[in-house]
C-alpha cells in the first residue's frame, strides 16, 4: 500500500474512534438525563409523603397545644406543659414548612433535569 493510502487509511481510522468516542459520550450523558429524572421524579414522590406526614404532625401538635391550653386553664397542668407542648407545635410547624420546600425544590429540580426554564 502506498504512503498516501496508508495516511487516508489511518485519517479514516481517526474518524471512526471520534464518532464512537462521540457516541460513548452522548450515551453516557442521555443515561445521566435519565438518572437526574428519575430521582426528581422520586424527590418529588417523597416530599409530597412528607408533606402528608407533616400536614398530620401538624394537625396532632396543634390539637395537643389547644388541649395544654385548657388544662392550664383549668389548673390541671403547670406552665411547663403547656409550652413543652407550644415548642412542640413550634418545630412541627417548622418542619411542615420545610416538607413544603422540598417540595418546591424538586419540582424545581425536575423542570431543570427536563430542560425546561425556571422562571
Amino acid at each position: 500500500m502506498c504512503e498516501e493510502n496508508k495516511r487516508y487509511v489511518y485519517s479514516y481510522q481517526l474518524i471512526e474512534l471520534e464518532n464512537q468516542k462521540a457516541k460513548v459520550n452522548t450515551d453516557k450523558q442521555k443515561d445521566k438525563i435519565i438518572i437526574e429524572v428519575k430521582k426528581a421524579y422520586l424527590d418529588i414522590e417523597t416530599a409530597e409523603k412528607n408533606i402528608d406526614l407533616n400536614r398530620k404532625n401538624l394537625e396532632y401538635a396543634q390539637e395537643n397545644f389547644k388541649m395544654a391550653q385548657l388544662r392550664y386553664k383549668e389548673g390541671i397542668t403547670t406552665s411547663l406543659e403547656l409550652m413543652s407542648a407550644e415548642i412542640a407545635l413550634q418545630q412541627v410547624q417548622s418542619k411542615y414548612i420545610q416538607s413544603l420546600n422540598d417540595y418546591d425544590v424538586a419540582v424545581l429540580q425536575l423542570i431543570y433535569s427536563t430542560g425546561g426554564k425556571i422562571e
